[in-house]
Protein backbone atom coordinates (compact mmCIF):
# COMPACT_ATOMS: atom_id res chain seq x y z
CA UNK A 1 0.00 0.00 0.00
CA UNK A 2 1.40 3.27 -1.18
CA UNK A 3 1.60 6.08 2.07
CA UNK A 4 0.10 9.11 1.57
CA UNK A 5 2.69 11.37 2.95
CA UNK A 6 6.16 11.38 1.10
CA UNK A 7 9.78 11.90 2.71
CA UNK A 8 11.07 14.94 0.73
CA UNK A 9 14.88 15.58 0.93
CA UNK A 10 16.72 18.17 -0.80
CA UNK A 11 20.46 17.23 -1.72
CA UNK A 12 22.18 20.37 -3.31
CA UNK A 13 24.60 20.67 -5.79
CA UNK A 14 28.41 20.52 -4.10
CA UNK A 15 27.31 17.27 -1.82
CA UNK A 16 29.22 14.90 -0.46
CA UNK A 17 27.98 11.45 -0.78
CA UNK A 18 28.47 7.92 -0.30
CA UNK A 19 28.17 5.53 -2.08
CA UNK A 20 28.94 1.39 -2.63
CA UNK A 21 30.89 1.01 -5.71
CA UNK A 22 32.28 -2.23 -7.65
CA UNK A 23 34.72 0.05 -9.58
CA UNK A 24 38.24 -1.48 -9.18
CA UNK A 25 36.45 -4.54 -7.86
CA UNK A 26 34.77 -6.38 -10.93
CA UNK A 27 36.60 -5.25 -14.27
CA UNK A 28 33.46 -5.16 -16.32
CA UNK A 29 31.55 -2.06 -17.97
CA UNK A 30 29.16 -0.09 -15.74
CA UNK A 31 25.83 -1.88 -15.96
CA UNK A 32 27.64 -5.48 -15.50
CA UNK A 33 29.43 -4.24 -12.89
CA UNK A 34 26.60 -2.97 -10.65
CA UNK A 35 24.95 -6.23 -11.30
CA UNK A 36 28.40 -8.31 -10.18
CA UNK A 37 28.12 -6.21 -7.01
CA UNK A 38 24.55 -7.02 -6.43
CA UNK A 39 25.27 -10.89 -6.96
CA UNK A 40 28.61 -11.40 -5.01
CA UNK A 41 28.22 -8.35 -2.63
CA UNK A 42 31.79 -7.42 -3.59
CA UNK A 43 31.75 -3.79 -3.17
CA UNK A 44 34.00 -0.76 -1.73
CA UNK A 45 33.09 2.44 -0.15
CA UNK A 46 33.63 5.64 -2.18
CA UNK A 47 32.90 9.48 -1.84
CA UNK A 48 31.63 11.61 -4.64
CA UNK A 49 30.71 15.19 -5.24
CA UNK A 50 27.06 15.82 -6.72
CA UNK A 51 27.13 17.91 -9.85
CA UNK A 52 22.88 18.16 -9.77
CA UNK A 53 20.72 19.74 -7.25
CA UNK A 54 18.09 17.16 -6.07
CA UNK A 55 14.89 16.78 -4.76
CA UNK A 56 13.51 13.72 -3.90
CA UNK A 57 10.43 12.17 -2.86
CA UNK A 58 10.73 8.86 -1.32
CA UNK A 59 6.92 7.31 -0.61
CA UNK A 60 6.30 4.97 2.01
CA UNK A 61 4.99 1.60 0.50
CA UNK A 62 6.55 2.57 -3.36
CA UNK A 63 8.72 0.69 -5.48
CA UNK A 64 10.33 4.02 -6.37
CA UNK A 65 11.85 7.27 -5.89
CA UNK A 66 11.00 10.12 -8.27
CA UNK A 67 13.61 12.94 -7.57
CA UNK A 68 14.14 16.23 -9.50
CA UNK A 69 16.87 17.56 -10.65
CA UNK A 70 18.96 20.95 -11.27
CA UNK A 71 22.04 22.13 -13.04
CA UNK A 72 22.38 25.39 -11.49
CA UNK A 73 18.99 27.85 -11.91
CA UNK A 74 18.14 25.17 -14.94
CA UNK A 75 14.99 22.56 -14.24
CA UNK A 76 16.83 19.25 -16.08
CA UNK A 77 13.89 16.67 -15.58
CA UNK A 78 12.91 14.14 -13.13
CA UNK A 79 14.42 10.90 -12.75
CA UNK A 80 12.76 7.54 -11.42
CA UNK A 81 14.97 4.91 -9.36
CA UNK A 82 13.32 1.70 -9.21
CA UNK A 83 13.94 0.47 -5.22
CA UNK A 84 12.70 -1.49 -3.14
CA UNK A 85 10.20 0.70 -0.55
CA UNK A 86 12.24 2.45 2.00
CA UNK A 87 13.05 1.68 5.82
CA UNK A 88 13.96 3.86 8.48
CA UNK A 89 17.10 2.62 10.37
CA UNK A 90 19.75 4.50 12.68
CA UNK A 91 21.22 5.68 9.53
CA UNK A 92 17.78 7.04 8.03
CA UNK A 93 16.01 5.66 4.93
CA UNK A 94 17.67 2.24 3.41
CA UNK A 95 16.09 0.50 0.27
CA UNK A 96 17.69 -1.22 -2.49
CA UNK A 97 18.38 -0.50 -6.13
CA UNK A 98 16.80 -2.79 -8.52
CA UNK A 99 19.19 -1.60 -11.48
CA UNK A 100 16.15 -0.04 -13.64
CA UNK A 101 15.25 4.00 -13.90
CA UNK A 102 13.08 6.37 -15.91
CA UNK A 103 14.75 9.05 -17.07
CA UNK A 104 12.21 12.25 -17.81
CA UNK A 105 12.97 15.43 -19.62
CA UNK A 106 11.73 18.74 -18.43
CA UNK A 107 8.69 18.46 -21.61
CA UNK A 108 7.28 15.01 -19.97
CA UNK A 109 8.95 12.79 -22.37
CA UNK A 110 10.59 9.52 -20.83
CA UNK A 111 12.92 7.54 -21.22
CA UNK A 112 13.83 4.22 -19.97
CA UNK A 113 17.66 3.69 -18.65
CA UNK A 114 19.30 0.01 -17.87
CA UNK A 115 16.44 -2.10 -19.16
CA UNK A 116 18.75 -4.42 -20.96
CA UNK A 117 20.86 -4.68 -17.79
CA UNK A 118 17.55 -5.10 -15.62
CA UNK A 119 16.13 -8.33 -17.87
CA UNK A 120 19.70 -9.43 -17.51
CA UNK A 121 19.13 -9.29 -13.62
CA UNK A 122 16.09 -10.81 -13.66
CA UNK A 123 17.19 -13.98 -15.79
CA UNK A 124 20.18 -14.37 -13.69
CA UNK A 125 18.25 -14.69 -10.25
CA UNK A 126 19.74 -11.47 -9.14
CA UNK A 127 17.19 -10.05 -8.25
CA UNK A 128 14.13 -11.85 -6.21
CA UNK A 129 10.89 -13.07 -7.57
CA UNK A 130 7.97 -11.01 -8.38
CA UNK A 131 10.04 -7.94 -9.01
CA UNK A 132 9.61 -7.55 -13.16
CA UNK A 133 5.52 -7.81 -12.07
CA UNK A 134 6.23 -5.49 -9.48
CA UNK A 135 7.99 -2.80 -11.24
CA UNK A 136 5.55 -2.86 -14.10
CA UNK A 137 2.79 -2.11 -11.69
CA UNK A 138 4.67 0.76 -10.26
CA UNK A 139 5.94 2.27 -13.29
CA UNK A 140 2.11 2.11 -14.21
CA UNK A 141 1.21 4.28 -10.72
CA UNK A 142 4.14 6.52 -12.09
CA UNK A 143 3.31 7.39 -15.74
CA UNK A 144 -0.11 7.61 -14.29
CA UNK A 145 1.04 10.46 -11.89
CA UNK A 146 3.21 11.88 -15.08
CA UNK A 147 -0.10 12.57 -17.12
CA UNK A 148 -2.07 14.04 -14.67
CA UNK A 149 0.83 15.70 -13.77
CA UNK A 150 0.57 15.26 -10.00
CA UNK A 151 2.58 14.80 -7.01
CA UNK A 152 6.57 15.03 -7.76
CA UNK A 153 5.23 16.17 -11.46
CA UNK A 154 2.93 18.70 -10.20
CA UNK A 155 4.26 22.09 -12.17
CA UNK A 156 4.65 23.90 -8.80
CA UNK A 157 7.58 21.61 -7.57
CA UNK A 158 9.26 22.54 -10.89
CA UNK A 159 9.69 25.95 -9.88
CA UNK A 160 10.58 25.47 -6.31
CA UNK A 161 13.71 26.40 -4.77
CA UNK A 162 15.42 25.78 -1.24
CA UNK A 163 15.65 28.16 1.42
CA UNK A 164 18.87 30.49 0.39
CA UNK A 165 19.98 30.18 4.05
CA UNK A 166 20.14 26.34 3.74
CA UNK A 167 24.09 25.37 3.42
CA UNK A 168 25.93 22.58 1.74
CA UNK A 169 25.23 19.65 4.48
CA UNK A 170 28.75 17.72 5.68
CA UNK A 171 28.90 13.69 5.39
CA UNK A 172 28.56 12.82 8.94
CA UNK A 173 31.20 10.29 10.50
CA UNK A 174 28.24 7.44 10.88
CA UNK A 175 27.83 7.38 6.86
CA UNK A 176 31.28 7.53 5.77
CA UNK A 177 33.15 4.76 4.32
CA UNK A 178 34.21 2.33 7.23
CA UNK A 179 31.75 3.38 9.41
CA UNK A 180 28.88 0.58 10.66
CA UNK A 181 26.85 1.77 8.10
CA UNK A 182 28.44 0.18 5.57
CA UNK A 183 29.57 -3.43 7.53
CA UNK A 184 29.30 -6.21 4.86
CA UNK A 185 27.57 -7.82 7.64
CA UNK A 186 24.41 -5.94 7.36
CA UNK A 187 23.74 -6.99 3.86
CA UNK A 188 22.22 -10.50 2.16
CA UNK A 189 21.69 -11.66 -1.17
CA UNK A 190 19.03 -9.74 -2.53
CA UNK A 191 17.57 -12.41 -4.08
CA UNK A 192 17.51 -14.50 -0.93
CA UNK A 193 16.42 -11.66 1.37
CA UNK A 194 15.33 -8.64 -0.96
CA UNK A 195 18.42 -6.66 0.88
CA UNK A 196 21.40 -5.90 -0.54
CA UNK A 197 24.35 -3.60 -2.10
CA UNK A 198 23.77 -1.15 -5.13
CA UNK A 199 26.94 -0.74 -7.43
CA UNK A 200 25.90 2.73 -8.59
CA UNK A 201 29.57 3.75 -9.59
Amino acid sequence: MIGADPWLTYVPAGTVGAFASGRGIHDLPRGQRKLAALETLLYRVVEARLEHATLNFFQSGAWSRISLGWRGPAFTGWYVNFERPYVVTAWGLSTMDLVLDLLIDPDGTPHWKDRDDFDDAIGRGILPAGTADRLSDEADRVLGLLAHRDGPFAPEWTTWRPDPSWTVPVLPPSARPGSAAWEPTAHTSPADSGTGVSGAL
